[in-house]
């Protein structure tokens, strides 16, 4: 290896590993995955992913299944829960390098791709995180490079494509198989390469991917009690296309123009030189590995912006393309190009170094979890008014007990009458109405702890005198 090789190596692994570990988990969704993680390790039921021990089928396991595994090796803490972003985000890259490197066939564009990716807003912020999403960019990147690759070098590399589109399935569902599906469909009609089709042997490829697909929707199946698969199939996929089913009740749901407001704030700084060089970049369209790099994004974009549900976290397997897309148009002008990103990343990891200390301290609910512990140990029974997922994940996680839900008032004064011992743990959005109710105030009387969690909720247990 060379020497700029190895500066780039380890620049690469530094920008990466700065502001992932020896800081606590943050927002509910990595607390969430950690959690879902955990609980493998207590339930050994591999299949299934449970929350508070209930099953949880808004995403399929593989996530899951790598975080319990370093979980198992290595401990249940917040660190090692972001041993899997770390390594997503170095995949991610790499697959990004080989792909700059193959598109502008030289190494520098490579290069030039992996830190315009690394220093975009969307990818500087959510690469930190344990999050599905960080797992569905990895596997989605892996299956479109071999893709190309098949397209352009050797059909030999198809097969790839479909395993990693198997793992971008086992992340976040069929949307993982659909992004680089209608990335190699549309650029197959774009360029009237219809034989290409052909040569992946799709009608090989594809019934064997669906093997391990069928095998564990048959475990679904057969979980007894609940219909786990019309869970997974029906409320996290069709109904997160089409939310305006009144039995759809996961969120999210916004207008089609949603991700145009979004967008530039994910791919900032380097939009700017992808918009004032767009005319020139359409006409190159007819190149081979331009329309490649539109099909993914452009394909990608539509496909998102016509589902119901929409997150700007969603947007993520589309950044590469545009960090190519931006590499390709300096391709003649790179030196220059190089020493800004250079100098970005050199002052971003500065930037982290200094900010995620404070960043730690405002959005982590360890230190509420830590100062209630004492309260809760010796209860018998931890009841939650109206749980939301933050606390059925931070609880178990951070405290080891499971907790018992209350739906609604008339069972929470029910509770009242169980144990002496049992305490209450009320969460109300923006405010004090329902904790304030006059069910609380009369069968709870003495607020024992109040304090702020990041995601602007009030938390308060309560318990009898």
């Amino acid at each position: 290896m060379n020497l700029s090789r190895l500066f780039f190596f380890c620049l690469t692994v530094t920008f990466c590993a700065i502001g992932t570990f020896g800081y606590n988990l943050w927002d509910f969704n990595e607390i969430l995955v950690a959690e879902i993680s955990r609980e493998f390790l207590d339930h050994m039921m591999w299949a299934i992913p449970t929350l508070n021990g209930d099953p949880f089928l808004e995403k399929p396991p593989l996530v899951y299944w790598i975080t319990a595994v370093f979980f198992k090796a290595f401990g249940v803490k917040d660190s090692v829960a972001r041993i899997p972003a770390f390594l997503f985000s170095l995949g991610t890259l790499f697959f990004t390098y080989l792909l700059g490197k193959n598109i502008g066939k030289n190494e520098k564009m490579g290069f030039l791709s992996v830190f315009l990716l690394a220093t975009m807003g969307g990818f500087f912020l959510f690469s930190r995180e344990i999050l599905t999403d960080t797992g569905l960019l990895f596997f989605t990147m892996g299956a479109i490079f071999f893709l190309y690759m098949g397209a352009n070098r050797s059909p030999t590399f198809y097969p790839f494509s479909f395993l990693f589109a198997l793992g971008a399935f086992f992340c976040k569902g069929f949307i993982g198989m659909a992004i680089p599906g209608i990335t190699f469909l549309s650029w197959i009609f774009l360029t009237r390469r219809k034989k290409e089709l052909l040569r992946t042997r799709f009608w090989v490829w594809l019934p064997l991917t669906f093997i391990p697909i069928i095998l564990w929707m048959r475990e679904l199946l057969n979980y007894p009690g609940e219909d786990l698969l019309r869970v997974f199939l029906i409320h996290n996929h069709l109904y997160r296309f089409f939310p305006d089913s009144p039995e759809y009740r996961g969120g999210h749901s916004e207008p089609f123009f949603f991700y145009f407001k979004y967008l530039p704030l994910l791919s900032l700084p380097w939009i700017f030189f992808i918009l004032f060089r767009l005319k020139e970049l359409w006409k190159e369209k007819k190149e081979s590995s331009v329309s490649f790099l539109l099909c993914w994004f452009l394909a990608g974009f539509i496909f998102f912006s016509l589902a119901g549900t929409k997150r700007p976290v969603y947007l993520l397997p589309l950044l590469p393309s545009l960090a190519i897309l931006c590499a390709w148009i300096q391709r003649n002008n790179m030196e220059s190009l190089f020493k800004g990103v250079i100098c970005l990343s050199i002052g971003l990891i500065f930037l982290l170094l200094i900010l995620m200390p404070e960043v730690n301290r405002r959005w982590t609910t360890k230190p509420v979890l830590k100062e209630i512990a004492p309260i809760v140990k010796n209860c018998e029974k931890i009841y939650v008014f109206r749980p939301q997922e933050i606390l059925l994940s931070s609880i178990p996680f951070y405290l080891g007990r499971y907790i018992l839900p209350i739906k609604d008032e008339e069972e929470l004064k029910r509770v009242h009458g169980i144990s002496k011992d049992s305490c209450v743990i009320v969460m109300d959005e923006y405010g004090a109405e329902k904790r304030r109710s006059e069910v609380v105030k009369r069968y709870f009387q003495r607020v024992l702890y109040e304090g702020r969690v990041p995601v602007r909720r009030k938390l308060t247990i309560l318990s009898k005198e």
